[in-house]
Parts: structure tokens; C-alpha cells; sequence
């Protein structure tokens, strides 16, 4: 659940890892973007890392993930792609 301003894993990684409050999940390391805080929905490009908050429309062909922390623009960091997530 932190960022970093360096990128430490390549797109793409998944971790798994265990929270004693979701249960275990996965997460992927993706670019942050501007608004971003703990549990905003967003629709995340795989190859690039790329973010894009989602408000309620989806972006066809791109997975949704949950940000684990406030990952903003110039940061890095772990977005939740399954298990029991906090939600805005």
C-alpha cells in the first residue's frame, strides 16, 4: 500500500500478497494518475501501466483494478485485480 516515484517492478508484475482485512489478493503495479486515492476504481492498460480513473464507464477492452493507496501522477504503485477490495 505505497508508492514510490521510482518505478521498482516492471507492468505487468503481480504480487500476492496477504491483507488480514481483504484476505489474500493480487495486485499489479501500474503509473498513477492525477485524483487517484486509496480504493478509486480504474481501467489499467496491462503493456503500458497506464491508469485511467473510472467514473462509472468503463473503457472497453481494459481491466478494472482498485488503487491500494493514492497513486497520483509521477507515482508508482499497487493496484488490487482480485479478491475482496475497499471501494470508494
Amino acid at each position: 500500500m505505497e508508492t514510490d516515484t521510482v518505478q521498482n517492478f516492471p507492468f505487468g508484475t503481480i504480487m500476492r500478497a496477504f491483507d488480514r482485512f481483504t484476505d489474500l489478493v493480487s495486485s499489479y503495479i501500474c503509473k498513477g494518475i492525477a485524483a487517484t486515492v486509496a480504493g478509486s476504481l480504474v481501467n489499467y492498460n496491462s503493456v503500458s501501466g497506464a491508469t485511467t480513473i473510472n467514473l462509472g464507464t468503463a473503457i472497453a477492452g481494459l481491466p478494472l483494478a482498485f488503487a491500494l493507496a493514492p497513486t497520483v501522477a509521477n507515482l508508482f504503485g499497487w493496484y488490487q485485480i482480485s479478491g475482496g477490495a475497499l471501494a470508494l
